[in-house]
């Protein structure tokens, strides 16, 4: 089974990627598009990087996460009907009146998990960012690398060599303030996922715990109690546990609409006439007939 997952999912990851490969090659290189583009306004830079490095981390990307997502709604659905008959009906006082709420840690987990995602959320939105200018940064550098290679011979004949190290030297210098704030940013989330991984752990306990003082619940109720709320929790955590992944894929999805955006925006030039018939050109300067 593993093997088959293993094979079944690189054959979609590259099959998507082919067919995205292929449309936005097909819209960039025709009908003048290629030629246009630079001169357009807007976030485009690098289509030759965007198509070769963001179109792979948008379609492999997109199906790991699809995968671990799926798991994850497994998950919930396994140990959600553990949790709400483990839960019990416990009676809730509400202006005077008792309530028998059933499911109550089920609710609960629901709203720590929620919670936890919106906190998240707010602390990786600088990641997306970071992670979005580090990549066009980087197609800046491999795109500065590119340029030497191709006008080898030219930089040779002109004696250019210093200006170009010191070309590369700059792309590279926002290469590593780049990848400094990215870090920052990761940083920040991983703190975060560590205090929200801990705190879930002991949460479930804490709420508990009551009950087993009250002796109306056993120890080993209380653990399993405790267990099914973590793996509730974790299904539920799915956006917290991928933030660092999301954040490069949504960067890569945002420089491939951009790209894409950008081409649909410029009108194709007119088709070439061939010349009519009995006619060639001589050199570009007169037709005459043959």
């Amino acid at each position: 089974v593993t093997v088959a997952h293993l094979w079944v999912k690189r054959r979609l990851q590259f099959g998507w990627r082919a067919w995205l490969t292929r449309r936005l090659v097909g819209e960039w290189v025709s009908a003048g598009r290629e030629q246009a583009l630079p001169s357009r306004p807007g976030d485009h830079d690098n289509p030759d990087g965007r198509i070769a490095e963001d179109v792979r981390i948008v379609t492999e990307l997109a199906v790991d996460l699809g995968h671990s997502l799926t798991y994850c709604l497994l998950l919930l659905v396994s140990f959600a009907s553990i949790l709400w008959q483990l839960s019990g009906v416990v009676p809730v006082a509400f202006g005077g009146v008792s309530l028998a709420v059933p499911g109550h840690l089920l609710v609960l987990a629901l709203a720590f998990a929620a919670a936890g995602t919106a906190a998240a959320v707010a602390v990786a939105r600088p990641l997306v960012r970071a992670a979005e200018r580090r990549q066009g940064l980087e197609a800046d550098f491999r795109f500065g690398l590119a340029r030497v290679r191709e006008n080898a011979s030219v930089i040779a004949r002109q004696r250019g060599e210093a200006v170009e190290r010191g070309r590369i030297s700059l792309l590279f210098d926002g290469v590593r303030r780049g990848w400094e704030r990215q870090t920052g940013a990761l940083v920040r989330v991983m703190a975060f996922g560590a205090s929200y991984s801990v705190l879930s752990a002991v949460f479930p306990i804490l709420v508990v715990a009551p009950r087993y003082a009250a002796g109306v619940i056993t120890l080993g109720v209380m653990m399993q109690t405790a267990q099914a709320f973590q793996q509730a929790v974790a299904a539920l955590s799915w956006p917290i546990d991928n933030l660092a992944t999301v954040a490069q894929w949504t960067a890569s999805v945002e420089r491939v609409l951009g790209l894409k955006e950008a081409l649909d925006g410029i009108a194709p030039l007119p088709p070439v006439k061939a010349p009519a018939p009995g006619f060639r050109s001589d050199g570009g300067n007169t037709a005459r007939k043959r």
